[in-house]
């Protein structure tokens, strides 16, 4: 039995050849990724950051979808050296990587 085989047997996490054989499957459980060498972990992935919004103002949340208010989303620049400087609060993050989660994993 692999290492991969028996991490997942009892749970674990999967090493850097299962993950890498699962991204080079069908579908491909991480696609749109920056740079395979230098995201792939040992024992994960690294993602990357497309995008990061501010949330401002509150939200709603109701006993139905109908009455539901989402705050504004205001989003942020980064600095000519790929910095961000984030005052406390409540952010939004899109990834660069779509991630295809099957049944049998979680993340």
């Amino acid at each position: 039995m692999s290492r991969d085989e028996h991490h997942r047997e009892q749970g674990g996490a999967l090493g850097r050849e299962e993950l890498l054989s699962r991204i080079e499957g069908e579908p491909p459980l991480i696609s749109a990724y920056r740079s395979l060498e230098a995201q792939l972990q040992p024992n994960g992935f690294d993602l990357s950051v497309a995008q990061v919004s501010m949330l401002v103002g509150r939200g709603i949340l109701g006993a139905s979808n109908a009455d539901r208010v989402l705050p504004e989303v205001r989003s942020l620049e980064f600095d000519a050296g790929g910095w961000l400087d984030l005052a406390p609060g409540s952010y939004q993050l899109l990834f660069n990587e779509i991630v295809a989660l099957p049944n049998d994993l979680m993340a």
